[in-house]
């Protein structure tokens, strides 16, 4: 940017007869800066991030709201996040006992790129018309010779095992109850509607009970490398979030990506999250959740780069 303005100096004029022309020219540009593993999309001034209550939550990474009011980020009662920074397009509330740690603070930052917009919006197949639904005794392997299957919902109990591949839930929920053990490696689960496009509210919704074991891990090539739980970005904001939890043997690797909705994450101690990445409208932390981001080489999972305007020249 160059800005050019007519100034009056006295003693100058005096040999040159007339005032000077000064002129002053600066460059920014958005520049990397650091890796992320959270982000909430929010742009209106509604909170993006909340971590509240006891919450303890550990991120070997940072976290970055799109959210433009006074609680972008709000950490509050006796919460307690330690991230590597706190970015914001709004402001970052700390109130209460709640404690940012030694996190860098950035506020009034540049709104962050959804990373995972190139993702096609999900195609519902022909033919699926069957729900997914287990018994507390169930002790199932769920086939998947195509690569894709569809199901009108589930609801989990008991021992499931999923084969790799992709999971297409049309029209209904996602939901693993208490006391379930579910594994998958390779696998992706995506949330949407055959009438999505007409119908937002007709995509559902995950809840994870607290105490349900998943051993997930996504698919490490294709179209959903990196990507465990996927509801399609048309889904209508609601006042209820999407609940993702896990016990102490549990482990997530992948991206949690909900653009449309929000996601309640509830943390447990011992649950493995070393390699979780959380991109939604709305996210909120209870319990004590601690996301290392250390993913392994190959997975198709990892963070992205936070981005910020700074001066160059």
């Amino acid at each position: 940017m160059r800005v050019v303005a007519n100034a009056t100096l006295p003693f100058s004029q005096i040999f040159i007869g007339s005032g000077a022309t000064m002129a002053a020219e600066s460059t920014a540009m958005a520049v990397g800066y650091g890796d992320f593993c959270v982000l909430a999309l929010e742009k209106t001034s509604t909170t993006g991030i909340s971590v509240t209550g006891n919450t303890n939550t550990t991120l070997g990474c940072g976290m970055a709201s799109n959210a433009q009011g006074s609680s972008a980020i709000s950490v509050t009662g006796s919460g307690t996040v330690a991230a590597t920074s706190l970015m914001a397009v709004g402001k970052i509330a700390v109130g209460g006992n709640g404690s940012v740690g030694s996190s860098e603070l950035m506020p009034y930052s540049m709104a962050q790129a959804d990373p995972f917009a190139g993702l096609p919006d999900p195609v519902v197949p022909g033919g699926c018309n069957t729900s997914l639904s287990t018994q507390p005794n169930a002790n199932l392997q769920i086939a998947n010779p195509s690569g894709t299957v569809c199901y009108t919902s589930m609801s989990l109990k008991g021992t499931v095992n999923f084969a790799a591949g992709t999971y297409i839930i049309n029209g209904g929920g996602l939901t693993i109850n208490a006391n379930a053990t579910i594994t998958g490696s390779g696998v992706v689960f995506i949330l949407t509607s055959s009438s999505a496009a007409t119908n937002p509210g007709s995509i559902g919704m995950v809840t994870v009970n607290g105490n349900a074991t998943l051993n997930l891990t996504a698919p490490t090539s294709g179209t959903y490398a990196g990507i465990l739980f996927y509801q399609d970005r048309r889904a209508a904001l609601v006042n209820q979030a999407n609940d993702i939890s896990g016990n102490s043997s549990s482990t997530l690797q992948g991206a949690i990506y909900f653009a449309g909705q929000k996601v309640k994450f509830t943390g447990n101690s011992g649950l493995n999250t070393n390699c979780l990445q959380i991109v939604a409208r709305q996210v909120e932390f209870t319990g004590s959740s601690t996301v290392t981001n250390s993913c392994p080489s190959g997975s198709g999972a990892g963070s992205f780069s936070g981005y910020q305007v700074r001066l160059v020249n």
